[in-house]
């Protein structure tokens, strides 16, 4: 019997990693980031605290119970003594079939369509993604201001601009400089009201003013929405070129997103890791040159054969 349940999908931002998959029943909800492996997690009863007299009876939390793909099936993590060992494995029995119904319909639809952004300190033009939200009474009355361009420990990304401008050697003694030069930029155009703003997108990325905050910071009751997560167009063409270079970094998990086919054409043009493409090409919601993207799969694979040996 097919169980009723809704398959969505989710931003991963601030900073920007691609795409999350959900399936989700009443029981729980699967998550996954390639569409191959997927997190189980169920929805269980929070246990009271001593002396709650049952006051947090019936509040509902997810508890992680373990990682299951179709290939290797369900790794469980240990089970808390408190919780129903025979009731959570027929939960997750149920979720996994859901979620195994559903994989041929990847990826799902975003439904996060509330987004916090970062805004230009001269105009108040959207500048860079902080944060999105899938319904407008989610968003809360404060949230930062501050914006990442990759996980703390992240490197690997070297702009042709800076290291033909840079002092030779930087980017071996400070891995991570490029990503440090590109987060300086953003701040340096955000100024230092850093001032940010809800926005609901709607179709050709038109928005609207969303929030508690809505028509208190943004001059303007609608805007078009950056079609990438950071705003591409700059003043000097040397910010433009850094900005530039990191998105095509970012290309192959920039294309798990609904892109404009002429956007989509060039963020695979610039995509230059085979092993991250092969990763995410199930999640890609289309695709412009399928011959360039199969031809860089195949390379995916004979690299990690050359490494197996």
């Amino acid at each position: 019997m097919r169980v009723a349940a809704s398959a969505y999908a989710v931003r991963r931002v601030n900073p920007f990693l691609g795409v999350t998959q959900v399936v989700e029943l009443d029981i729980g909800r699967a998550l996954s980031t390639d569409g191959v492996n997927w997190e189980i997690q169920l929805a269980v009863e929070r246990p009271g605290a001593w002396g709650s007299l049952n006051r947090d009876r019936g509040e509902k939390q997810f508890y992680r119970y373990g990682v299951w793909s179709s290939e290797e099936g369900l790794a469980n993590f240990p089970v808390h003594p408190a919780l129903d060992a025979m009731a959570l494995r027929e939960a997750a029995d149920t979720l996994i079939s859901a979620t195994g119904e559903r994989r041929s319909a990847l990826p799902f639809p975003l439904a996060d369509h509330f987004e916090l952004w970062l805004l230009d300190d001269a105009d108040r033009a959207p500048l860079a993604l902080l944060a999105t939200l899938s319904m407008q009474h989610l968003i809360p009355l404060r949230h930062p201001a501050a914006w990442s361009a990759a996980p703390a420990g992240a490197d690997g990304f070297l702009a042709p601009s800076l290291i033909e401008h840079g002092p030779a050697g930087d980017s071996a003694r400070r891995p991570r400089c490029h990503l440090d030069a590109v987060e300086e930029l953003m701040k340096r155009r955000a100024g230092s009201s850093r001032q940010t703003q809800w926005f609901e997108r709607r179709h050709d990325n038109a928005a609207a003013l969303a929030g508690r905050s809505a028509g208190s910071k943004h001059h303007r009751p609608e805007v078009i929405l950056p079609e990438l997560p950071v705003a591409e167009r700059w003043a000097q063409a040397a910010d433009e070129a850094l900005i530039g270079s990191y998105l095509a970094w970012l290309a192959p998990r920039l294309l798990t997103l609904p892109l404009s086919p002429p956007t989509r054409a060039r963020m695979e043009q610039a995509a230059a890791s085979p092993a991250l493409v092969d990763r995410w090409y199930r999640l890609y919601p289309a695709i412009a040159d399928a011959d360039l993207l199969n031809r860089v799969r195949v390379q995916a694979r004979l690299m990690e054969a050359a490494a197996a040996i």
